[in-house]
């Protein structure tokens, strides 16, 4: 007897018609393009899905019996399929590709700012000496590649119904490039990026201003510019997280409890909130440019430290600030 909604709506579903899940025995090819874009071709151009071309409004009986149920059911199928995942994007070979996280915390996954894929999923590898651990590859978009019915019906899905994690500037640069049919369907974002507390990390170079104050290079503040107007232009975008780690001179992540400052809403969005984590420390530059540059062009209202306003205003609250 199925114990759950899930179990139900699995139970309901032939074991022909769940064919469509990607198993060792039917995984594809090794020479397979299979990206987080949904713009790939078919995993064989020369020998094209033969349901690449149906007609999308099939008659009963000329298609597998999936794609003769309802559209409302297929959806929830997608749904349980393809949603609820966290999922790391970073930037190879000029390709978007996506790693499914296994950790139960994804904040905490990564423990250096140049780590790439799933950290937890190779902790666990290293710790049993095993092949690549399980939940570390992405299984979800071979299903999107089985018919032109199902890539219509499931593709929002994928961006919609998950958590994309992001540990550098560079891939969040490259997302309009790479990602232009979906970036507004992002819904849930994490973006982890160091800052330094030292004043020789050749990542952030620092600039000393009267009155002891540390400020960011003029590159880096126009690089944070060009970031923040764009996840302020990502009109999907209804969750925000950004955690401001610090980072040592040898390039590690230093994690330290933080402090959380909310924005109720993330650009024109309605129902969005953002949160930014700034490190506790009072000394970090999140008391001068990083802050500023960082909310600048976020709409909403913040609340941190027991003080609220417009964010506008973020920046005399920064200068102001009491310990963090």
């Amino acid at each position: 007897m199925p114990s759950g909604p899930r179990d139900g709506l699995r139970a309901a579903v032939s074991p022909e018609i769940m064919a469509t899940e990607t198993t060792e025995e039917a995984a594809p090819p090794a020479h397979a393009t299979i990206d987080i874009r949904g713009t790939a071709t078919p995993l064989d151009p020369s020998s094209p899905n033969p349901h690449s071309g149906r007609n999308p409004n099939p008659k009963p009986g000329a298609n597998p019996p999936l794609l003769n149920l309802p559209p409302e059911i297929r959806h929830q199928i997608w749904a349980e399929i393809l949603s609820g995942n966290t999922i790391h994007l970073e930037v190879e070979r000029g390709s978007l590709r996506g790693t499914k996280c296994i950790a139960r915390d994804p904040s905490k996954c990564h423990d250096a700012p140049f780590t790439r894929g799933c950290q937890a999923s190779r902790d666990l590898e290293r710790s049993q000496k095993t092949k690549p651990a399980a939940g570390g590859k992405l299984n979800l978009l071979p299903l999107l590649l089985t018919c032109k019915l199902i890539y219509t019906e499931a593709i929002t899905l994928i961006y919609t119904t998950n958590t994309f994690t992001l540990l550098n500037l560079s891939t969040l640069h490259s997302l309009p490039l790479l990602l232009p049919s979906h970036l507004h369907s992002i819904r849930t974002l994490l973006l982890i990026t160091g800052i330094s507390p030292g004043t020789n990390h050749s990542i952030l170079p620092p600039r000393r201003h009267p009155g002891s104050v540390l400020e960011l290079d003029d590159d880096y503040v126009a690089e944070w510019a060009v970031v923040w107007r764009m996840l302020a232009s990502m009109q999907g975008l209804r969750a925000l997280d950004v955690e401001f780690v610090p980072v040592n001179h040898a390039g590690f992540f230093s994690r330290r409890e933080s402090s959380e400052m909310v924005l109720e809403k993330v650009g024109g969005g309605e129902g969005g909130r953002a949160s930014i984590h700034l490190p506790r420390r009072r000394g970090l530059w999140w008391r001068s440019t990083v802050a500023r540059s960082a909310l600048a062009a976020l709409e909403g209202v913040y609340g941190g430290g027991g003080v609220e306003g417009p964010v506008g205003d973020v920046a005399g609250w920064a200068e102001e600030g009491g310990e963090m």
